[in-house]
C-alpha cells in the first residue's frame, strides 16, 4: 500500500469530502485522485501539508505504514510543533536524498544510452567492412 492510499484510508476513517480536503490542503483539485490513480508518490510538499493540517494522523504510518494510523497522546511531553518539524526535517532529508540518487540513475542511464547508440554505429560499420572486404576477396578469385 502506497501512500496516497494510506491517506485516503485516513479520510474514509474520518468520512471527509476528498475535494473539501484538496481545499483545505491548498492543492489543486483532483490532484489527490490523480495521484491515487496513477499510483504515484506523494511529493514531500504535500505530505508535509498533510502531516501539518492533521496533526492527529501519524507521519511514520502515513510514509511507511509502520504503527498505528493515529497519534496517540504524547507521553513525553514534546508539543506535535516539534514533533511535525523534526519530522519534516527527516523526511526532506530522505526526499533530497532520493532526488540526488534519481539525478545518478538519470545520469547513468543517459551514459547507457551513449553507448548503445555507439555499439549500434560500431555495428553498422562493422557490416560496412565485411562487404567491402566480401566484395574485395570475390574481385580476387575472378582474378585467378
Amino acid at each position: 500500500m502506497k501512500t496516497i492510499d494510506r491517506f485516503f484510508l485516513f479520510l474514509d476513517e474520518k468520512g471527509v469530502n476528498y475535494a473539501n480536503v484538496e481545499k483545505f490542503l491548498g492543492i489543486s483539485n483532483g490532484y489527490l485522485g490523480k495521484m491515487r490513480g496513477r499510483q504515484a508518490s506523494i511529493g514531500s510538499d504535500i505530505i508535509e501539508k498533510i502531516v501539518h493540517k492533521y496533526p492527529e494522523l501519524n507521519p511514520a504510518w502515513l510514509i511507511s505504514g509502520e504503527g498505528n494510523m493515529l497519534r496517540k497522546k504524547n507521553l513525553e511531553n514534546e508539543s506535535v510543533d516539534e514533533q511535525n518539524l523534526n519530522f519534516t526535517i527527516k523526511l526532506r532529508k530522505l526526499y533530497n536524498s532520493r532526488r540526488k540518487h534519481y539525478r545518478k540513475i538519470n545520469h547513468i542511464c543517459l551514459i547507457c544510452q551513449e553507448k548503445d547508440k555507439r555499439i549500434e554505429d560500431l555495428k553498422n560499420h562493422i557490416q560496412k567492412l565485411e562487404l567491402i572486404i566480401n566484395e574485395y576477396l570475390i574481385s580476387q578469385k575472378e582474378k585467378l
